[in-house]
């Protein structure tokens, strides 16, 4: 605040004078048997001293993460670097061999001297120095040092490496790997046709050989003391590897990708006639249909795949005619333009879309009228003449 980084009304929403500890709880692996069920410790920071400091702090460095060029944003991205890859090292894709790491433990492993250093570099590389880096370097700190959470009555404060849970936590890890990707990626020793990193998980197409892979594997886990690498690689190409939500493979000379759900996955959506919005019950079938398009490359995986949703569908009570109906719609569509390009940026300044007020509600079916009553009465705020200026009629809409 005395830096003039932050608003009065900023720092005072930051300050949540009712905050309460963060509670910790566990995510149990369901999909690793074979591990006896291992958990995954996550810290809610809601309504926590840092819970707004981290918000505000993520702000700032999420828009560092976009421009990291190992950072993979959504599977799409994944789906648009094979893509790439397919066109323009073709040569290479008969030596390759098919490989994915995890790193282990990632968020609580990363050392805050570490983590810290990587921000400060990348954040003193903006072309607006606004605000200070010094400001988002104290605001993460102060994040990562005082994250206090309960479990089963009993207070923890974390010493080192950051929750899962709180607002920054994605993004600074990301940030924290980015020294690590980079030393990866240029070494002159190991040749990296293609290093794709979406947080834990890593895919890259090897094609240097066995051997090679193997020696490059102790090395990346001599980098950093207490950054470990897991390493996965297909033994048959053809059967492949499973990254994210893909299962990837070789034939006739490319990579291709098709849908991979893990075995625990019991394709559980909503019922059609639970209370939910119309227009949510409609598009979760046609999201199915899209996402079975865009990341099956050949047609026959398609088709195999799109059968199978149809069946998971009818399972849990839809029409078998209507969602046949929504899957063949995206029988004729492109896929590169499913998948998009994430190289196009958008200028977000050239969008003159204003700020919109939405009328939040909690959804029941007898509210269907609830954007006909708004719209109906829109008029009545020009009528006083200070709204009309404050309020544009036209940007206020029913959500649920």
């Amino acid at each position: 605040l005395e830096a003039g980084d932050i608003s009065k009304r900023l720092a005072t929403w930051m300050v949540n004078e009712e905050s309460r500890p963060g509670y910790d709880y566990c995510n149990y692996k369901v999909h690793k048997p074979q591990a006896n069920y291992p958990g995954r410790l996550i810290t809610s920071g809601c309504g926590s001293p840092t819970e707004n400091l981290a918000a505000w702090s993520d702000y700032y460095l999420k828009q560092i993460v976009v421009d990291l060029p190992y950072v993979l944003k959504d599977s799409s991205e994944f789906l648009y670097q094979i893509q790439k890859f397919n066109l323009t090292q073709p040569e290479k894709i008969n030596d390759i061999i098919l490989v994915s790491w995890d790193v282990v433990a990632m968020f609580p492993s990363i050392d805050n001297v570490m983590g810290l250093k990587a921000c400060h570099d990348l954040l003193e590389k903006r072309d607006v120095l606004f605000p200070s880096t010094t400001s988002i370097l104290e605001a993460t700190r102060i994040t990562l040092e005082n994250n206090i959470s309960y479990f089963n009555n009993v207070a923890f404060v974390q010493n080192n490496g950051t929750a899962m849970g709180p607002h920054n936590a994605c993004s600074y890890a990301d940030i924290a790997m980015h020294p690590i990707d980079h030393v990866i990626n240029n070494n002159k020793d190991f040749s990296i046709a293609l290093w794709c990193r979406f947080k834990d998980d890593i895919f890259c197409p090897w094609i240097m050989g066995l051997e090679k892979l193997h020696e490059f594997h102790a090395w990346i886990n001599s980098l950093h003391p207490k950054i470990k690498f897991t390493m996965n690689y297909a033994e048959d190409p053809l059967e492949g590897i499973e990254y994210l939500d893909t299962r990837v493979y070789i034939k006739n000379s490319f990579i291709h990708t098709t849908l991979y759900t893990k075995p625990s996955d019991t394709h559980a959506y909503p019922n059609p006639n639970s209370c939910h919005p119309k227009h949510a019950r409609s598009n979760i079938p046609q999201g199915a249909a899209k996402r079975t398009k865009r990341i099956c490359s050949e047609e026959s995986e398609h088709f195999k795949h799109k059968m199978s949703h149809i069946n998971h569908f009818v399972n849990r009570g839809y029409n078998r005619e209507s969602i046949s109906t929504e899957f063949n719609k995206c029988d004729d569509l492109d896929r590169p333009d499913l998948i998009g390009d994430p190289e196009i940026s958008f200028n977000f300044e050239n969008k003159e879309c204003g700020r919109r007020i939405p009328l939040v509600l909690d959804f029941h079916p007898s509210y269907a009228g609830a954007t006909r009553a708004v719209n109906k009465h829109k008029h009545l705020l020009d009528l006083d003449d200070t709204l009309k200026d404050v309020i544009a009629k036209d940007k206020i809409f029913v959500t649920f």
